[in-house]
């Protein structure tokens, strides 16, 4: 069974990315570490972990900038996007993510959008 965390930017401060537990009280969205500390996130930055890890062992979540690899071609940037129940590239649907062989995170849509090159949708 995968993690349920999620990621996203703290709302204060220079915009650090917090991880945890999601949880919402009245119109403000918090992120809660382990050691219980909430945090004021961006609600538009939040991404939910995928359960799954690129090459470099790094955590993917979704609104990440992800490459991949398929039949020994490199390809672009693409974003993690949840849709219709499932992990996928933004406009990939129904191809789920963990499809896909030597997944590299490159970014976030919200840090590095450039990356996509105009194919965001």
């Amino acid at each position: 069974m995968r993690e349920i965390k999620f990621r996203a930017q703290a709302l204060y401060g220079h915009g650090e990315w917090v991880f945890g537990h999601l949880s919402r009280k009245w119109d403000n969205w918090f992120i809660t570490d382990d050691d219980g500390t909430a945090t004021l996130i961006d609600i538009d930055s939040a991404g939910q972990f995928t359960g799954l890890k690129d090459r470099n062992d790094q955590d993917i979540y979704e609104n990440d900038l992800v490459t991949h690899e398929e039949d020994g071609e490199t390809w672009g940037a693409s974003q993690v996007v949840f849709e219709n129940g499932m992990f996928c590239f933004n406009g990939d649907y129904p191809n789920y993510l963990a499809l896909y062989e030597d997944l590299e995170v490159i970014g976030t849509i919200q840090e590095t959008p450039h990356l996509l090159n105009g194919f965001k949708d």
